[in-house]
């Protein structure tokens, strides 16, 4: 039967590989349609048409005002570390350890004003 999940299947490593492969091809497709009739869908709807709370963020933007967009990522981790319970003092361990020393100081500027953020749009508004 069509849409049923069989836990008990074992894939082979070629039917895994085949059914990737299927599922990039699909993806491709579905983006160079996209990119041919010129308009990119609002994904935002999307979610919000399924059902789905969207809260969103302008990374790009905030990394800006703080001086480098190269810490926009930083910026969506502090953002997303206010949903996930580690202590925040981890987390700029974390941070500090994996970024180049002369940019500890501006990822966890990056990475606290993101959970400032985060704290606003997850714990501030219940809706």
């Amino acid at each position: 039967m069509s849409g049923e999940v069989h836990t008990d299947k074992i894939l082979s490593l070629k039917d895994w590989i085949d059914s990737f492969w299927h599922f990039q091809e699909e993806d491709l497709n579905f983006f160079k349609n996209l990119l041919t009739r010129g308009k990119l869908p609002n994904v935002e709807e999307i979610l919000k048409e399924k059902g789905f709370k969207v809260k969103s963020l302008n990374a790009e933007e905030v990394a800006k005002e703080l001086g480098s967009l190269k810490i926009e990522n930083t910026v969506l981790l502090g953002c997303l570390s206010i949903c996930l319970h580690f202590k925040k003092g981890i987390w700029e361990e974390v941070i500090s350890s994996a970024v180049p020393p002369n940019t500890v100081e501006l990822n966890l500027k990056a990475f606290n004003k993101g959970r400032e953020i985060g704290g606003m749009l997850f714990l501030e508004q219940k809706d």
